[in-house]
Order: structure tokens, then C-alpha cells, then sequence
């Protein structure tokens, strides 16, 4: 996947949607900001409001007679993300990332030619989510451990 490519792609939609798009991954949803004012507007003027986390389900889990809550801002939780934006995400260390970056995309591409190769009739349907697993755990390992591992490891 080339990330001119991407970035291209939602360009040329940015005439027809506006500057603000949101793409549905199924339940999911990405928001991508296509004009520097918007998104400096949005993550600098507004960082407090879009910080903002949803509240925890009221709703427990029942697993083996236990009761299950759970959050998703908890101290543990801030203290990973602070450290992980100070230490892993900083402007340095994202350019040093950008080979890994460049191999995992690399690798995610020739994944899915191949399974398009294998294809008899030329058409192929690529599960998206085994493709890239094991390319994320390549390189989650990459960058937590330094240890790059075969593609036949994973």
C-alpha cells in the first residue's frame, strides 16, 4: 500500500465530500481531515474536546459468576499512552521508523498479489485482517524488541 496512493485517493475525493471525510471499516470509523487550518483547528484550538473518551458501559460482562467492568481510561491506561507519545511517536523516532514502515507496506502488497496470483479465474477474495496480522505483529516486534522475524515465523 503506498501512502501517496492513499493520500492521492482521498485528495481527488475531498472536490466531491468536502475536507472532512469519514471511512467505515465496519463498525469502525476513520475521520480524515484533508485541510490544515480544520485539523490544526481541531487537534490544537480543540485538542480537550476531541481528547475526550466515551464513558464505560454500565453494562457488566458475566464470565464464570464474576462481574467484569471495565474502562478504557484508567491510570495504567494514561500513563501507556503518555509514554507511548513521548517515546515511541515522537517526530524522531516515526522518521527512523519509515524503512519498517516502508517493509511492513511492502509485505502487506506482495501478500495480497500472491493470493491474487493464486487466483484462478482472477479474482481473488483477500482476507484483509490475516494479511495484515501478521505483517502488525512483524512489526510491533520490530520496533518493541528490535527482532525481525522470517515470514514463515509468524
Amino acid at each position: 500500500m503506498d501512502f501517496f496512493l492513499v493520500i492521492t485517493t482521498l485528495t481527488s475525493l475531498q472536490s466531491k465530500y468536502g475536507k472532512i471525510l469519514t471511512v467505515w471499516l465496519g463498525k469502525t470509523h476513520m475521520i480524515f481531515i484533508l485541510d490544515p487550518v480544520l485539523t490544526y483547528d481541531a487537534l490544537v484550538k480543540q485538542g480537550a474536546y476531541f481528547s475526550n473518551r466515551v464513558k464505560h458501559s454500565t453494562i457488566g460482562l458475566t464470565t464464570s459468576g464474576w462481574r467484569t467492568l471495565s474502562t478504557s481510561e484508567g491510570p495504567w491506561t494514561i500513563a501507556l499512552r503518555k509514554n507511548i507519545m513521548t517515546h515511541m511517536l515522537g517526530p524522531a523516532r516515526l522518521k527512523a521508523f519509515k524503512p519498517l514502515r516502508d517493509r511492513a507496506y511492502e509485505g502487506i502488497v506482495n501478500d495480497v498479489k500472491s493470493v491474487a496470483a493464486a487466483a484462478e479465474d482472477g479474482v481473488a477474495q483477500v482476507n484483509c485482517r490475516s494479511v495484515a496480522y501478521g505483517r502488525v505483529a512483524r512489526f510491533a516486534l520490530v520496533l518493541t524488541f528490535g527482532v525481525e522475524l522470517e515470514d514463515n515465523l509468524v
